[in-house]
């Protein structure tokens, strides 16, 4: 008899916990943040569209997937390059936060960062972080996913600041 009552709330607990949304919906929300290039063209700058189309032509270059742009994470990278901008230094304070958030939005596994200023194009910026072994292992990482910001400060210096991340 125990074992009767027992049976029954375990299968009511598992029924309680199931998710109430399909297949079809989830796979709507994911891609709610992660679009194709021609749907995020409007939605970031020249020059972020410019250094994700030179981050993924490297890594096509030297047999790695190409990165879908998260929508997702793009929050997070603008805030850090405000962040960055009010400071006027680059650093990665706050890369903790910025993580967890992404992979709360994301449900990323792994979540890498590169930043960068003073660079007056994408390519220098790109050509800068693939000279430096730490920023090249970044951006030949195991990810799937990026977000970039580029903003330039009331000098016109421009700051950079490019999420990687896995899910």
């Amino acid at each position: 008899m125990k074992f009767k009552y027992l049976a029954i709330i375990i299968l009511v607990a598992i029924l309680a916990s199931c998710t109430s949304t399909t297949v079809a919906e989830e796979e709507e929300l994911f891609e709610e943040i992660t679009l194709s290039t021609e749907d995020f063209q409007d939605l970031i700058t020249d020059e972020e569209l410019e250094l994700f189309d030179l981050v993924n032509t490297y890594r096509v270059s030297i047999g790695l997937d190409e990165l879908t742009f998260s929508v997702a994470a793009y929050p997070d990278a603008e805030e850090h390059t405000g962040f960055m901008i009010m400071d006027n230094m680059i650093s990665h304070k706050n890369f903790n936060g910025r993580a967890n958030s992404i992979a709360n939005k994301t449900m990323a596994t792994h979540v890498a960062e590169n930043v960068a200023k003073d660079y007056p194009t994408p390519a220098d910026a790109l050509e800068g972080w693939l000279a430096s072994q730490s920023h090249r292992k970044t951006i030949e990482g195991d990810f799937n996913n990026t977000a970039i910001s580029i903003k330039k400060n009331g000098l016109g210096k421009f700051f950079y600041t490019q999420v990687f991340f896995k899910n």
